[in-house]
C-alpha cells in the first residue's frame, strides 16, 4: 500500500511524546523518530515544542517498499476515523495517527489505552525499520559522532538506536538478539561505573548542548557459543582491541565537537 506520508504519536503519563513520521521522497523515503515535550520559552512568553532526535533516516526505494508492505500487511486503510477509549484503564497510552496514501486518501486514529486492529505488530515493526540498521560500512554515525567499525562486524552486526545510546547486537540461532557492545550518549553524565567494560570516552559538545561518551561491555558472546553463529562468535577473538580501536577513531559531526576525556583515558592505560 503505498503512501505520500505519515505520522505517529504515542503518549504515556508523562510529558514525553514518541514521534515517528515519514514522507515518501524521489529516490526513496524521509523517516524520523524523535522525543517530543513542550517547554517553557521566556522569549516566547508560551510553551514550545522541544525535540531530542533518535534517528532521521534518507531510505532508498526498497526501504519505502518495506514500509509500504507494513501498511498493507496491516491494512491501514480500516484505521480510517477509528476512536478508541478504554474507560477502564485509569493511566497507561495513547496515540493518532495520520496517513496520505498514495491516491490521496486519508487516514486518521486515535485511541487511548483502545487500538486499532494490528497496531501493535505496525508500531513494532515500524519502530524496528527505524532504530535498526543492519552494520554495512566501517563507517557509521549516530548523527553526532562518527566511529569506524571493524570489516569483521560487516554483515554481521546490527545496530540499535534508542534514546541516550546505540546497541550493537548479533542474531542469536533462535532469533533473539544478543548486545554486545554498547554506546550512551548522555546529557547528564557519564554512565554508572558498575558497567561492565566501561570507558568514559568524552565529550561531545555543540553550543550549549554537552553529551558525555561511554562505552561499555554487555553480554559476552563467547558466553553463548551455542546459541550465535560462527561468524559472531568470531568476532569475540578481537573484541577487546576492536573496541578500544572503534573508541580512538570517535570524532564529532553535524556541528559537535569532540572532547577526549584524558583522566579517564589515563586511567584506562593504567588497568
Amino acid at each position: 500500500m503505498d503512501f505520500k506520508s505519515f505520522k505517529l504519536v504515542q503518549s504515556d503519563m508523562t510529558a514525553q511524546r514518541r514521534v515517528y513520521e515519514g514522507y515518501k521522497t524521489e529516490n526513496g523515503v524521509h523517516l524520523e523518530y524523535y522525543i517530543s515535550t513542550d517547554e517553557w520559552d521566556d522569549t516566547i512568553s508560551d510553551y514550545a515544542e522541544c525535540r531530542d532526535t533518535i534517528r532521521i533516516i534518507d531510505g532508498d526505494e526498497k526501504l519505502f517498499q518495506k514500509l509500504c508492505e507494513l501498511f498493507g500487511n496491516c491494512r491501514i486503510e480500516k484505521w480510517a476515523d477509528f476512536h478508541g477509549y478504554d474507560s477502564q484503564v485509569l493511566d497507561g497510552t495513547g496515540m493518532s495517527f495520520n496517513a496520505v496514501l498514495a491516491d490521496g486518501t486519508e487516514v486518521n486514529a486515535e485511541g487511548t489505552n483502545s487500538f486499532p486492529k494490528n497496531f501493535s505488530t505496525f508500531i513494532q515493526e515500524l519502530r524496528k525499520l527505524i532504530t535498526t540498521e543492519k552494520i554495512t560500512s566501517v563507517n557509521f554515525t549516530d548523527g553526532t559522532y562518527e566511529i569506524t567499525l571493524p570489516e569483521s562486524w560487516i554483515g554481521t552486526v546490527t545496530a540499535e538506536f534508542s534514546e541516550g545510546r546505540v546497541a550493537f547486537f548479533v542474531e542469536k540461532n533462535d532469533g533473539g538478539e544478543l548486545t554486545f557492545f554498547i554506546i550512551d550518549n548522555d546529557k547528564y553524565g557519564y554512565s554508572s561505573d558498575s558497567y561492565k567494560g566501561r570507558i568514559e570516552v568524552g565529550r561531545l559538545i555543540s553550543g550549549e548542548d554537552v553529551r558525555f561518551i561511554t562505552a561499555r561491555d554487555h553480554y559476552a558472546i563467547a558466553s553463548y557459543a551455542a546459541e550465535v553463529s560462527e561468524e559472531a562468535l568470531e568476532l569475540w577473538k578481537n573484541y577487546e582491541s576492536d573496541k578500544l580501536s572503534i573508541v580512538k577513531s570517535l570524532r564529532g559531526v553535524n556541528g559537535y565537537a569532540f572532547y577526549p576525556d584524558v583522566i579517564a583515558a589515563k586511567r584506562q592505560d593504567l588497568r
